[in-house]
């Protein structure tokens, strides 16, 4: 485990009215790592509300979705996607897969990731590949540096 996410993983964090759950996936590994200690935790996410949905499209083009327990393979998939995804974006590999972090002083959860979400569709430029990924990777880092450090909040 990297010196980065030990510190998180050993910081205790901050006593906030809010916390905001990120996705699994790549992203929100990118936001946690970058959010950083005393404001990223892991996100307690009980093995029985692990859920996938299975959508099956019929021939006619009627989909059926069902939803079922995410099997261990099911997690081993997400594991081994978002540690790619960090690796391919020159970040280390990420201890857990579901985290969640206190938004920026004054913004909502909701309006924190709308930040992130609007900042990398005006600034990702880059159609396919790595290359994607790692022009999210750098939007996304810039925005949360620029946006925590107005608030004198470590990023």
């Amino acid at each position: 485990m990297s010196d980065r996410w030990a510190e998180i993983i050993r910081t205790p964090p901050v006593a906030a009215a809010e916390w905001v759950a990120l996705p699994e996936n790549g992203w929100g590994a990118i936001i946690a790592y970058r959010v950083g200690p005393g404001r990223t935790r892991p996100h307690d996410f009980p093995q029985e509300r692990r859920l996938v949905t299975e959508v099956c499209t019929d021939t006619d083009g009627t989909a059926r979705r069902r939803t079922l327990a995410m099997t261990p393979k099911d997690f081993a998939d997400i594991v081994e996607s978002v540690n790619s995804y960090l690796v391919d974006v020159g970040l280390p590999p990420a201890p857990f897969t579901w985290w969640e972090v206190v938004p920026p002083d004054g913004m909502t959860g909701d309006a924190f990731l709308k930040h992130l979400e609007d900042a990398s569709a005006e600034r990702v430029t880059a159609t396919s590949g790595v290359e994607v990924a790692r022009q999210y990777a750098a939007v996304l880092t810039d925005e949360i540096e620029s946006i925590y450090a107005q608030g004198d909040v470590r990023a």
